[in-house]
């Protein structure tokens, strides 16, 4: 055994290192190329002319909107889809210059800050285009607006009915100009369904352009943009399909996970049959075989749905997640195979499962396995050399709402 100085020693040698510090944390490695990739494959669906709303809500699925979104402006995106006015002004922030929408549904105290920043509102109803109207004349600006139209998501936005009476209103505003128009599917299972929306949508918005000036209408989000060409319109907003992933589809499209998460692997234990394996013992061993802890659990965003169902990769290898998941590990079966403290465990990305896997694992989506990494996880971004983030500024106070 080495003397305690020694060892002692070595520490603080290995705290030097900058290595050291991430060597024993969460990692969450995001390829800006992939998100590069992804985005030309969704151009080459698109007719010439079509415009991309790139969706960086939610801090761009959990892969950092500031990065994410200067890099895809650099690449020629035009437009930037938000939830909120408060990310909206952060992109404003952080120098994305184009186009923003906020795609929910806003508070009043919200809006003089869309009108201030340039952020195109959705509005869904009469009473919304009044008061943005108002707010907007006052400001002495001119708000622009895209109208929202409900097509069964039942989420807000006019019913076709209620629009065509609120026309000649709309016309009338003389502070909002009504430049767009869209709709969301409430559902893709049934294409034929899917292709009637179309068209009743495409009917309506042909009524609308009679009264007003709509320059970009938009239907289409990522499952549409690759399955319904039809629905593509004026514009496309890719959300989930930039960082590798169309979900509810058979469709084959060559795209390329962005987030890569891995842990590391911090103790390995051999265990004989009959043990119980965590809390409320919920996974009992049926013989003897090395348990992996694993120093990630629920505070750095990994689902507790995934206790007995989840798996990992190590080395190459896929193990099963044994036991309740805890807030600061997770216990992996490794068999008889032999791994050592320090190795890392791949939870999903490249080299390991995919995302859509585990989100099937955890009975969840997608979309909320990749944004709920957190925590403790450590980001990096790769790739892109040459499109380096404009400085983190400290953003201002900002209202929030309860969003759709």
């Amino acid at each position: 055994m080495k003397p305690l100085h020694d060892y002692a020693g070595s520490v603080r040698h290995q705290a030097s290192d900058r290595r050291s510090s991430t060597a024993a944390r969460s990692l969450c490695e995001i390829d800006l190329e992939a998100i590069a990739a992804n985005l030309r494959a969704v151009r080459g669906l698109l007719a010439p002319g079509t415009k991309v709303a790139a969706v960086v809500k939610a801090d761009a699925y959990g892969h950092g909107a500031r990065r994410v979104a200067m890099h895809l402006q650099r690449l020629g995106v035009e437009w930037f889809a938000v939830a909120t006015v408060a990310e909206g002004v952060e992109l404003r922030r952080y120098g994305i210059t184009g186009q923003i929408i906020t795609l929910n549904a806003l508070m009043a105290a919200e809006l003089d800050l869309a009108v201030t920043h340039s952020i195109t509102v959705s509005i869904g109803s009469a009473a919304e285009a009044s008061l943005l109207n108002q707010i907007a004349f006052h400001l002495g600006r001119t708000a622009k607006a895209h109208i929202v139209v409900d097509t069964g998501l039942s989420r807000g936005g006019f019913a076709p009915q209620e629009l065509l009476k609120a026309l000649p209103a709309l016309q009338a505003l003389d502070s909002v100009f009504c430049e767009g128009m869209w709709t969301h599917f409430a559902s893709l299972r049934s294409l034929p369904d899917a292709r009637a929306k179309v068209e009743s949508f495409r009917a309506l918005a042909s009524a609308a352009r009679r009264f007003l000036p709509l320059s970009c209408v938009h239907m289409a989000g990522s499952v549409a943009a690759v399955k319904l060409r039809e629905s593509h319109f004026d514009m496309v907003r890719p959300g989930i399909v930039l960082y590798g992933y169309v979900p509810h589809t058979e469709h084959a499209l060559d795209l390329t996970p962005a987030m890569t998460v891995t842990a590391p692997l911090i103790a390995v234990r051999r265990y004989p049959a009959g043990t119980p394996l965590s809390y409320e013992g919920l996974h009992v061993l049926p013989r003897d075989a090395n348990i992996g802890i694993v120093r990630h659990g629920y505070a750095e965003g990994y689902d507790v749905h995934l206790t007995n169902t989840g798996k990992v990769a190590i080395c190459g290898a896929s193990y099963p997640v044994v036991g309740r998941i805890t807030m600061d590990q997770m216990l992996v079966d490794l068999g008889d195979d032999e791994h050592r403290p320090g190795e890392r465990a791949t939870l999903f990305g490249r080299a390991g499962p995919s995302v859509l896997d585990v989100a099937q694992r955890a009975g969840s989506l997608p979309h909320a396995v990749l944004v709920a990494v957190g925590g403790r996880v450590a980001k990096t971004w790769i790739g892109a050399g040459d499109a380096e983030p404009a400085p983190t500024l400290r953003p201002s106070p900002a209202r929030h709402f309860a969003g759709l």
